[in-house]
């Protein structure tokens, strides 16, 4: 019963480990994801009305964490909202008035991955405590498993 429960622990600390692995190796094939997503997102969705979610998203993020846009300010340049805006009243802003309020064009994307690397840490002390707990566990059962078989022969 002790080895079953061994067994146990030692495939949640693998399968944590290569999860942990995965993680790390493809942190920057999904930031360039997410980014490329937003993008499309921004170009495609941004104050359209099927998009109302992302729209409110996006102009919280660029109030909050004072950015505009995913790169910068240039993303809206070629977005539906521009041109649907720019059509009826030419002589509105490029930028939606989240970004002009705070008067800022450094875009949101790196403000989302300095979120993302600080929420990351977290994840990563978090991870550690429970692998260490799950190490521990295993060096118990091994313990008490040693324990058994010496009363046993005894």
């Amino acid at each position: 019963m002790l080895g079953t429960h061994f067994a146990f622990l030692l495939a949640v600390f693998l399968a944590f480990a290569a999860l942990g692995i995965l993680a790390v190796t493809s942190q920057a094939t999904l930031i360039s994801d997410v980014e490329g997503r937003l993008q499309k997102r921004l170009r495609t969705g941004y104050n359209q009305t099927e998009q109302g979610l992302f729209t409110v998203a996006m102009d919280f993020v660029q109030v909050e964490r004072k950015c505009c846009g995913i790169r910068d300010s240039t993303d809206y340049f070629n977005s539906k909202w521009r041109n649907s805006t720019f059509a009826k009243t030419p002589e509105l802003k490029e930028v939606p008035d989240t970004c002009c309020v705070i008067k800022n064009e450094n875009g949101c994307m790196a403000e989302i991955q300095r979120w993302f690397d600080q929420e990351t840490t977290i994840l990563l002390c978090a991870s550690l405590g429970l692998a260490g707990l799950l190490v521990f566990g295993m060096l118990f059962t091994v313990c008490l498993c040693r324990n058994v078989e010496e009363e046993e022969t005894a």
